[in-house]
């Protein structure tokens, strides 16, 4: 029976999806944008982040079962030459594969289990470098590390969850800065240039309509940089796309929805919680940079990774025990 905090706190998540995709219906009628093509681009991924959260919660168990196969599957389609459709969607999906494969690992209680999961995680590993996406490398890491480079004697989930979070906002903090100067040449070598063109354009966009923004879907038709070049239409960032198509109402609840995933987390310690943390950081911190929160697929499997990590250990009653697993 899950307990009424327990409730709330999935309610409020629950409420939190239903407001973004709301507020993505009002943004389009008050900027005269067609309100199904808007639900279709930016309602529909946070859609599927619920529904993947609701089906970790209920299939947490078969956690190991779920993840090898999808790692098989995406090992295969990859190195036939398919994917999502674009490579650093597809790494960053193949990043939440990966997590959910740490969170069966975390629950598995024979040897063979582990061998199995880590032979999935390996081919993850190799579809990641694959793929060539940098993003996708630091993330991974991030996930592997959170899961194997826990110490004895490590932070409570509360404080790990505060920390990834701090760590969001000023990768976030700095991105606007960025933003709002235009040029950063130290950065440009890593993210390009015209990616930080995208960011200044969309900042500009945001401060022209800062409260409700253009209207969902059209930064790719106001954006000169975006204008100029059909592949990269999209602003290369979450957050700064947001501001632009639905202005401050719609970061402020899109900011509400990751505060919210950290403190789920932070308030369910369990074996796979670290994992958990670091995955929903990895695909924040990689929205930053990429348009890959706009694949349904990528969010279902965040919401899948993260629905799975705020479930109990299957064989553990007691709370997350901070120290390395030697078993």
């Amino acid at each position: 029976m899950v307990p009424t905090s327990e409730r709330s706190l999935d309610l409020l998540g629950g409420l939190l999806v239903a407001g973004l995709i709301a507020w993505v219906r009002v943004a389009a009628a008050l900027s005269g944008v067609d309100p199904w093509s808007a639900l279709l681009l930016n309602g529909v991924p946070v859609a599927f982040l619920g529904i993947g959260y609701v089906l970790g919660r209920v299939l947490a168990a078969s956690a190991a079962t779920i993840s090898l196969a999808t790692a098989v599957a995406l090992t295969v389609t990859v190195v036939a030459g398919a994917g999502l459709g674009y490579p650093n969607a597809t790494a960053a999906f193949s990043v939440q594969v990966l997590a959910l494969l740490m969170v069966a690992w975390s629950d598995a209680s024979d040897r063979g289990g582990r061998l199995r999961v880590a032979a999935g995680a390996v081919s993850v590993g190799v579809v990641i470098i694959l793929l060539g996406s940098l993003a996708g490398i630091v993330t991974g890491l991030l996930v592997l590390g959170a899961r194997f480079l826990l110490m004895p004697g490590g932070s409570s989930a509360k404080r790990a969850a505060a920390s990834a979070g701090f760590l969001l906002v000023m990768t976030a903090a700095g991105q606007l800065i960025v933003a709002a100067k235009g040029r950063a040449p130290a950065l440009a070598w890593a993210l390009s240039q015209r990616r930080l063109d995208l960011w200044s354009d969309a900042m500009d966009l945001a401060a022209t309509a800062l409260v409700v923004g253009h209207g969902p879907g059209t930064f790719g038709v106001l954006s000169p940089t975006a204008l100029s070049d059909p592949d990269t239409r999209p602003a290369h960032s979450v957050l700064l796309e947001t501001m632009a198509e639905q202005g401050l109402i719609g970061a402020a609840l899109l900011a509400a929805l990751v505060a919210w995933g950290y403190w789920r987390l932070a308030n369910r310690p369990t074996r796979a919680v670290l994992v958990g943390i670091a995955a929903w950081t990895a695909l924040w911190l990689h929205s930053l940079v990429d348009y890959v929160a706009d694949s349904p697929m990528v969010m279902l499997a965040a919401g899948v990774v993260l629905g799975a990590s705020v479930c109990p250990s299957p064989r553990a009653h007691d709370p997350l025990s901070w120290t390395v697993d030697r078993g």
